[in-house]
């Protein structure tokens, strides 16, 4: 990074620069590459302290994104915890290996665990074949917040901030209110981001569909879905208020929707002709078995069935979801440093 740059991030983003070391490192490259983008430089960072899980900021020439590195760790033990578990993902490596579950969930805050050693939370996948899954899907995930933060930057969504509410700072934690602006605007405005992480993520997909873990390309929008089902409730079985909704988020079963939709629309664009119906099936196997882990690694097997309700109750609720997100639109476009992702159409039943 520019040390221009260098120093413009010490001085707007919270926290100190953590660099990601040993297996960790390649994915802080990767987070970093997945941000650049030619028209407007964009830089990703890890830090180690701030009330947030994730925030961006727009200036004048460059944007900015911090990560807290604690973020990284929770979605990185998450996926591992999910297939150290026998009864999840049996299909993938052979989960017989897979005889000691740790049942014992650590804390969730990551503010709190970007001060503490994470290394009493690297769960063992005794399988080769699991663990090589779970840091694939780790990756995914970890793709898919470094461009839905990027998006807040391209999208305008930090520039509307910084000409309407005096701060060029969009903060990413569950617990913040943000002040000026409605709470439908401001859910809005985390279904465009998300919508744009969607769209970036499956253009990606033929390449990752060469991966061995993956031999076909139902098995990598599986994986991929999977991925993102997780990552949106990832809070939920530890801050049971995040999974209905919170002042800055949509509830997860309203972006897990988006998202599907999302894909259904752009799929056979991105990926070929005839692939909405491989999408479909992919799609609706990954999110069952997301409930299916979260339920077995939290203990709580009522979690599958509080989702599901959520889900129906967020099916009756998208069109208003998807009115807030097209009348957000006109106000960012002044803003958006790349065309928009148009807000997908959904049915009014």
């Amino acid at each position: 990074m520019p040390t221009k740059l260098q120093d413009l991030f010490d001085q707007v983003m919270p926290g100190p620069r953590i660099e990601l070391t040993g297996y960790a490192a390649g994915y802080a490259k990767m987070s970093r590459l997945v941000v650049q983008n030619n028209s407007f430089p964009i830089h990703l960072e890890f830090v180690g302290r701030g009330e947030t899980n994730a925030c961006s900021r727009v200036e004048t020439d460059a944007g900015l994104i911090a990560v807290n590195v604690g973020t990284f760790w929770v979605i990185h033990d998450t996926f591992r915890r999910m297939l150290a578990h026998h009864g999840v993902l049996k299909a993938i490596g052979d989960p017989t290996k897979e005889t000691e579950f740790p049942t014992e969930l650590p804390p969730r805050n990551a503010v709190d665990i970007a001060q503490r050693d994470i290394s009493q939370w690297f769960v063992p996948v005794n399988d080769p074949v699991r663990s090589d899954y779970a840091e694939e899907l780790t990756a995914m995930a970890l793709e898919f917040v470094s461009v839905h933060e990027a998006a807040h930057i391209l999208n305008g969504h930090c520039g509307f901030y910084q000409d309407h509410l005096n701060g060029a700072t969009l903060d990413e934690s569950v617990v913040a209110t943000p002040s000026g602006i409605s709470q439908a605007f401001r859910h809005a405005i985390e279904i465009d981001a998300d919508s744009c992480a969607v769209t970036e993520g499956m253009k990606r997909i033929r390449i990752d569909s060469l991966n061995p873990l993956f031999p076909t390309l139902e098995d990598t929008l599986f994986a991929w879905a999977f991925a993102i089902g997780v990552l949106f409730h990832i809070w939920s079985p530890y801050w049971p208020h995040v999974a209905m909704a919170s002042p800055t988020h949509p509830p997860p079963s309203t972006r897990w929707l988006f998202a599907y939709v999302t894909g259904m629309s752009g799929v056979d664009e991105w990926l070929g002709a005839g692939t909405q119906a491989t999408w479909l099936r992919a799609s609706a196997a990954a999110l069952r078995e997301c409930l299916r882990a979260y339920s077995l690694i939290s203990g709580n097997p009522e979690h599958s069935e509080l989702f599901k309700d959520a889900l129906d109750n967020g099916r009756q609720r998208m069109h208003a979801f998807h009115d807030d997100w097209r009348d957000l639109h006109p106000l960012l476009l002044p803003h958006a440093k790349i065309p928009l992702v148009a807000p997908q159409p959904v049915r009014r039943n």
